[in-house]
């Protein structure tokens, strides 16, 4: 039954029902949103939107039944800034270089949406705000959908966060349909990749000139496959040569720490021929191996900080310009530092050379 127009009640007007707890205002253009009023447990009043009556009717259920039971319900007030505060304190496991991207997202994109209360924030506003969002970089074109993708994906991560702390009851991120969520295309992500002929693979290495360790890395990263940040977090202790494999644990981010690899899984890789072979050279030639005097067993890592120095020291040479080879005294006994006893004593053929040599080949 309509309302009487001298009896309607103004626009913005709150007007109880005749349900206790739930009242309704009418918009502009004549409907109506219903609201729900509540004591908190700290004898704060809460009022917060539920738009249907119906939707209504059960948000003011769940809020009695918590409250019956003690349990703690989120502030409605509570706008996405506070949220993000709080949820950054939970990301405190995940990788450096994640938490740099999030708080770029964050920085850049969420302006919008910061000062707006959680609840306020539902499918159509999500779908604007992804519609609006353009490049800060300066760059000429459009936001692709694969930035946009991350960009929403850190906002669902804090609208988790929301839920998970009785804020709101639904993620509108995870409402969104199929089509609605942009994707990065993948045929579009593999028109920028590029493998190395042959001939470039070998100009690459050659072109380190007299930096032998670098070589090493560079042929052992076209070998394996393995990311530039998992090669450098590698150690001997992760080469098994019984077993022909290696096992990926760790690698080495942008900031010079060691975490996780990508997706926080340990892989074990098989060695083929190519790969064993050059980490046999690397080890017999001493280019990776690290004294029990050193920092680190990081293979391609020196103390020094100079790996080519180290590496050049370990086979033998003194480095720079005009040096000329070490004696077969020093050889031998920078050798034996790095020699085991058991293979010393029986199979090694460079020790055996070394005791064999008359004492005169030897000043």
């Amino acid at each position: 039954m309509a309302v009487p127009a001298k009896h309607k009640p103004k626009v913005g007007a709150l007007v109880p029902t005749k349900t206790t707890g739930i009242y309704y205002r009418f918009k502009s253009d004549g409907t109506k949103t219903f609201y729900v009023r509540y004591t908190r447990p700290d004898n704060r009043r809460a009022f917060e939107a539920a738009g249907s009556f119906e939707a209504a009717k059960a948000r003011l259920a769940e809020v009695q039944g918590r409250i019956s039971k003690g349990e703690v319900v989120g502030d409605p007030t509570t706008t996405l800034r506070q949220v993000i505060a709080d949820w950054r304190v939970t990301r405190a496991h995940v990788k450096p270089r994640t938490r740099v991207k999030e708080d770029e997202h964050i920085r850049v994109h969420f302006g919008p949406l910061l000062g707006l209360r959680v609840r306020e924030i539902n499918k159509a506003k999500v779908l604007g705000w992804l519609a609006a969002m353009q490049r800060h970089d300066g760059k000429p074109g459009s936001l692709n959908d694969g930035t946009k993708a991350g960009v929403l994906a850190t906002l669902s991560s804090v609208l988790d966060y929301a839920v998970d702390d009785d804020i709101i009851s639904v993620n509108p991120c995870k409402a969104l349909g199929r089509k609605q969520k942009p994707k990065q295309d993948p045929d579009a992500e593999k028109a920028r990749w590029r493998v190395l002929t042959k001939d470039e693979a070998d100009r690459l290495v050659k072109g380190v000139g007299r930096q032998e360790w670098m070589s090493y890395i560079i042929r052992f990263a076209l070998l394996s496959g393995l990311r530039l940040g998992e090669v450098a977090g590698l150690r001997w202790q992760d080469v098994d040569f019984r077993a022909g494999t290696i096992t990926v644990e760790r690698q080495l981010g942008k900031e010079g720490k060691f975490g996780t690899p990508k997706g926080g899984v340990t892989a074990s890789i098989p060695m083929v021929r190519a790969v064993r072979s050059l980490l046999a050279e690397m080890r017999l030639k001493g280019a990776a191996r690290s004294a029990p005097s050193r920092r680190s067993s990081r293979i391609g890592s020196s103390s020094t900080g100079n790996p080519a120095t180290s590496s050049a020291r370990l086979g033998g040479r003194r480095s720079g310009p005009g040096s000329r080879a070490t004696s077969a005294s020093t050889t031998s006994a920078t050798h034996a530092s790095h020699c085991s006893p058991m293979r010393r004593a029986r199979s090694c053929r460079r020790c055996r050379r070394t005791r064999d040599t008359p004492t005169s080949t030897r000043r």
